[in-house]
């Protein structure tokens, strides 16, 4: 199988990578290209005013703290990867893996990075602001609900979609992870979450969110711009409703659900937002991943999915027959009840929670 990025290498050499970058573009003592020139790579292509973080060409631009670290990850089926480099401190890391069921490369990394900070430099990591914006001091502003349910809707963040959501006049944002925090309105445009980072809504003329600004202390400003508004329509097509369901794949070691569902007369994945139809059984994502159905089957990204039926009783015999699998894992069991919530199910949700209290009593404390 080819790799994502279509090169085959090894940690001696991708380490020689590392260190070209470190050196400022410098390989055996020759200046293969201008420092200039190579740290064009590690800009944001598409920024917003102010952003510090994001995507140059094939390299993540972040932050730990006030200290510039370039990344990157990769994988696919049978290996994933890790490559990291700090330049203020000349210190850098691979990590290649055989397997892809697993999530250590990147904690593999970040392990080895503390202990040649601490090894070479004496440095031990503190967190500190990076920014510092004005706005958070203002005072908790009042606003109506009628203008925070303009608000609402699916923004593309740098790690996926959010769902920002008005319940009982308070606004709430909601991770991929499932994570919720609440934010406080301190202007008409402008929030604050409990850590401290700022969420500024970008207005057009109308009135109506296009966007919003994240100003976030240690990772810098990201601009995530609006994907979907529960208030925009689309056209509903009844064809479109058989696609619907839940859908499996094993993934790093446990078994991961997508949610394909109607959403205000769109196709809707979870994770991924609207699909749109190149073709009868053929969509796109708006990231331009290709998603196909057929028979009860899914593939997306090349990544094949079954569509899920009956899938409680399936595990009540598992639970029999095989206790250990891993579709009866605590996170596989939580990403099938997280999936049933997402589509409306709630009594199959329900029943989901109680096998995974019953099988993993740890959950109850």
């Amino acid at each position: 199988m080819i790799p994502a990025g279509s090169l085959f290498s090894s940690a001696r050499e991708m380490a020689k990578f590392v260190i070209f970058h470190l050196k400022g573009s410098e390989s055996e003592g020759k200046k293969l290209i201008n420092k200039s020139t190579l740290e064009k790579m590690y800009e944001p292509q598409f920024p917003s005013k102010n952003q510090l973080v994001g995507h140059g060409l094939g390299i993540l631009r972040g932050y730990d703290s006030d200290v510039l670290l370039l990344h990157n990850s990769g994988g696919g089926y049978g290996y994933a990867t890790y490559h990291i480099w700090l330049p203020k401190y000349g210190i850098g890391v691979v990590v290649l893996t055989n397997q892809n069921n697993h999530s250590i490369h990147q904690s593999i990394a970040y392990d080895a990075i503390e202990k040649m900070l601490k090894l070479k430099h004496g440095y031990v990591r503190k967190v500190k602001p990076l920014i510092k914006n004005d706005i958070a001091e203002k005072p908790v502003f009042n606003t109506k609900v009628k203008t925070l349910h303009r608000f609402e809707g699916d923004y593309w963040a740098d790690y996926g979609l959010m769902q920002i959501s008005e319940l009982n006049g308070i606004l709430h944002r909601t991770l991929v992870n499932g994570k919720e925090e609440t934010l406080t309105p301190i202007s008409e445009t402008d929030f604050i979450n409990g850590e401290g980072h700022i969420f500024t809504f970008k207005i057009d003329e109308s009135g109506k969110p296009v966007g919003l600004t994240i100003f976030r202390d240690v990772y810098g400003t990201s601009y995530c711009p609006l994907h979907f508004s529960p208030y925009d329509v689309g056209p509903d097509n009844e064809n479109w409703r058989k696609y619907t369901g839940i859908y499996s794949t094993q993934m790093q070691g446990n078994i991961i659900y997508y949610s394909i569902m109607m959403k205000s007369g769109y196709l809707y994945m979870f994770r991924e937002g609207i699909l749109h139809e190149y073709e009868p059984n053929f969509f796109f994502t708006s990231e331009g991943e290709a998603v196909t159905f057929r028979d009860n089957k899914m593939n997306y990204a090349n990544i094949p999915l079954v569509k899920e039926i009956n899938q409680y009783e399936k595990l009540l015999k598992l639970k029999e027959t095989n206790p250990e699998d891993k579709m009866l894992r605590k996170y596989s069991l939580q990403n099938l009840s997280d999936a049933y919530k997402l589509i409306g199910d709630i009594e199959n949700m329900t029943k989901i929670n109680e096998l995974n209290q019953k099988l993993h009593p740890e959950l109850n404390n």
